[in-house]
């Protein structure tokens, strides 16, 4: 339970000795995943160009409809460029 007048956004990281799993809610409900190893050196902020490459590439995307999968080439391209 979160403490009272604090919300919680769920689970963040699960941590393994050889998996790091980060979580990030949106504010408008979307997840983004992020299994890396424990040694990543900045998870959060991976997470954080993830969902401005989101936002930038998708969410302004007019052809887009909430709730389908993601087909949107440059999104695609950059997502593949940031984990690389």
């Amino acid at each position: 339970m979160p403490a009272p007048g604090k919300v919680s956004n769920g689970i963040e990281v699960i941590e393994g000795e050889n998996l790091s799993i980060h979580i990030r809610m949106t504010e408008t409900g979307t997840k983004f995943v992020l299994l890396t190893h424990p040694a990543h050196p900045n998870p959060t902020a991976t997470l954080k160009r993830a969902y401005e490459l989101y936002v930038d590439h998708v969410m302004k995307d007019p052809f887009y409809i909430a709730e389908m999968p993601i087909r949107v080439d440059a999104f695609t391209r950059e997502i593949d460029r940031l984990i690389s």
